[in-house]
């Protein structure tokens, strides 16, 4: 490894910071409404064409996705780039997440010519509703990738993330539609078993009690006068682990059939997601808060532990993933709120997106020289 191709990594990043804080300036201005996807992803396109990178878009016909790319080199080093906004605006910091990966490729193109590598920005929307990365890995698009940067901002800086297993399914049960007026007799209610059934749920989650259970009812009928027919529930469970999730997903269904039976109805699931518990590699979660403090980043914090489910989970089992969360809160701003919106525009959160980005494209190149060395 050389010192200069490490200096020319951060000084490229700091040459290029006042067009990365316009970039950041220009997501956190659009306007929030049903287009708004749409005017990132072109925001975003455009500066990422700019800086020589040539464009894949809506990528398995799932539009406003792209792929930028750039080199053509064996080793691939995959960016996440998450650009969905909330109802409040970015109090996700989705802005300056994508910026400060943005910025860590930019500047490990200053020595693409050294590094044998490509590489690709894929840029997220929808990140918030969807299990994007799980579908697209799925698709088998990420395949090809040696390692995945994902850096996102938060309230303090810690080195990963710690994530729990879920699973979201989708029980339907099918009773039989009557007229509570002329008939009542001759029909089936699907509320009875699905509440019933939901009762057993509610047991559930005390014995399993160090994990999450959460479920939301939809009846197919809203008229009083109607004995419905349908009803379904979506639960969502989350466990430490997926041998854990597995048996609680087994209790459930086998309550279900067990309450099925006993109210001669029928009932149908799926399971419509499933997030593993991220993997952490531990070599390069070393390299990068190695990077981080020489960029200037020194107040790391272990591991960051809560009860969240990532669809980065899934892709860490398969491909090394760097997950930091870097704090840009001067004022103790707390994540999710309209004061973290606004932080993100701060100078104290530029000059920490920049720090993040020098040590990101760093812990790349460190790790192109030393993959041979890392599980």
């Amino acid at each position: 490894m050389s010192n200069i191709e490490r200096n020319l990594i951060k000084g490229y990043i700091e040459s290029s910071k006042e067009k990365l804080y316009a970039l950041l300036d220009d997501l956190y201005n659009i306007n929030i409404d049903k287009d708004h996807e749409k005017k990132a992803f072109n925001i975003l396109t455009t500066f990422l064409k700019e800086n020589g990178f040539f464009i894949n878009n809506n990528i398995q016909q799932i539009e406003n996705t792209f792929i930028a790319e750039i080199g053509n080199g064996s080793k691939k080093i995959g960016f996440f780039c998450e650009f969905e906004v909330l109802k409040e605006g970015y109090t996700n910091g989705h802005n300056i997440q994508c910026v400060m990966n943005i910025g860590s490729a930019l500047g490990l193109t200053r020595v693409l010519d050294k590094i044998d590598s490509k590489i690709i920005i894929y840029g997220l929307p929808k990140e918030e509703s969807l299990p994007l990365k799980i579908t697209l890995s799925n698709r088998h698009i990420f395949d090809d990738l040696d390692l995945i940067i994902c850096a996102h901002p938060g309230e303090k800086t810690y080195e990963s993330v710690g994530s729990m297993a879920m699973s979201i399914m989708k029980f339907e049960f099918a009773g039989k539609r009557a007229s509570f007026n002329l008939n009542p007799n001759e029909g089936i209610s699907s509320l009875n078993p699905i509440i019933k059934f939901l009762d057993i749920i509610q047991d559930l989650k005390s014995e399993f009690n160090s994990h999450l259970v959460n479920y939301v009812i939809n009846c197919d009928n809203q008229d009083i006068f109607i004995i419905p027919e349908k009803s379904e529930c979506t639960i969502g469970v989350k466990a430490t682990d997926m041998m854990v999730l597995e048996k609680i997903k087994d209790k459930i269904i086998e309550s279900a059939k067990f309450i099925s039976k006993v109210y001669s109805c029928d009932f149908d699931y799926k399971v419509e997601s499933e997030y593993m518990p991220f993997k952490k590699n531990v070599e390069l979660i070393k390299l990068t808060s190695h990077n981080l403090k020489e960029c200037g980043i020194i107040n790391i914090h272990g591991p960051l532990s809560s009860a969240l489910s990532l669809d980065i989970g899934l892709i860490s089992h398969r491909i090394p993933t760097v997950h930091p969360y870097i704090g840009i809160c001067e004022n103790g701003e707390r994540y999710g709120t309209i004061e973290f919106k606004e932080a993100t525009i701060k100078n104290y959160a530029k000059d920490m997106m920049i720090k993040a980005s020098c040590a990101l494209a760093l812990t790349a190149y460190d790790w192109i020289f030393k993959s041979s060395n890392l599980p």
